[in-house]
């Protein structure tokens, strides 16, 4: 299932799907494996959950997404996934909108981030911080030599308490291409599955 550009090994994110995904849907989760270093699909078919889980613990992935679409097409509700000891349904709803519509034939679309950086403003608080950080260490932390390319940004904003919204961007050499808007509230703990 998995696709041969990656050792098995280097591969930290898996991104699926609800059942019965929407060409929208399974189109915006192969922009995320474009998007998200070392990260791959994996079809959802007929896998229930507990057998995606069994894969990724099977593979060693420390981080799984699962998306489905919300009442307007153009935003996406993600469940993410810390496959540790335990399979824990991470404390955050990430709801993605505004995405673009990137056509099938977009070279844009076929080069792989090499690199993420995150930023916060001022007024962010600590305890949030560590928050987005425990989840994406996983992910960016193999991340390969950056050589000034093949970059995505992540602009978060703490508007209220427990809630953070922002901005993904792709940068490719000089330029920069906006993905979408993000959104993430923290809820106050995790939900064993």
């Amino acid at each position: 299932m998995i696709m041969e550009q990656e050792s098995v090994s280097e591969i930290t994110t898996i991104i699926s799907t609800s059942r019965n995904p929407s060409h929208f849907l399974r189109r915006v989760s192969k922009i995320l494996t474009f998007i998200i270093p070392n990260s791959e699909k994996l079809p959802r078919g007929s896998l229930n959950k507990k057998q995606i889980f069994n894969y990724c613990r099977n593979q060693r992935i420390k981080r799984l997404l699962i998306l489905q679409v919300c009442d307007e097409n153009s935003t996406v509700f993600v469940k993410a996934y810390s496959i540790e000891d335990n399979i824990l349904h991470y404390n955050a709803d990430i709801i993605l909108r505004d995405i673009i519509h990137i056509q099938k034939h977009d070279k844009n679309t076929r080069i792989m981030v090499e690199k993420i950086d995150i930023n916060f403003c001022e007024r962010t608080s600590d305890s949030i911080k560590r928050k987005v950080n425990a989840f994406f260490h996983p992910i960016i932390k193999n991340q390969k030599t950056f050589k000034g390319r093949k970059l995505l940004v992540i602009n978060f904003k703490q508007e209220k308490p427990n809630y953070l919204s922002g901005f993904i961007h792709q940068h490719i050499s000089s330029s920069s291409l906006a993905v979408c808007k993000v959104s993430i509230s923290f809820k106050c703990g995790t939900d064993g599955e």
